[in-house]
């Protein structure tokens, strides 16, 4: 995540997405939600801070939910100690909680 501030009582974080990025403020009491993909802004939204959490929170749980999905799919037999697990996380980019949750499927 990139941050930059455009005004100081502005905080602002950039993530890069595939074509775009999505610009993350809080202009006061709110959070802001900007997604521009190829040039143009795709979508925008004005969220209240328990809005926010909440998104936040079901975004994080679907994309450890995907990483588990990606884990269950690779061959990890090889996998005995803590230094394998850790090098086969590193390898792909897969969360190392990911990856044991998805030896056990």
């Amino acid at each position: 995540m990139d941050q930059h501030t455009d005004h100081p009582s502005i905080r602002s974080e950039r993530v890069a997405l595939d074509g775009g990025h999505a610009d993350v403020d809080v202009p006061g009491e709110h959070v802001e939600l900007t997604v521009t993909i190829g040039g143009r802004a795709s979508t925008g939204l004005a969220l209240s801070p328990l809005e926010a959490r909440r998104i936040g929170a079901a975004l994080t749980a679907a994309a450890h939910r995907a990483h588990v999905a990606q884990a269950a799919q690779l061959h990890l037999e090889g996998v005995e100690t803590v230094t394998d697990l850790f090098r086969h996380a590193q390898a792909s980019g897969i969360p190392a909680g990911a990856l044991l949750e998805g030896m056990d499927r």
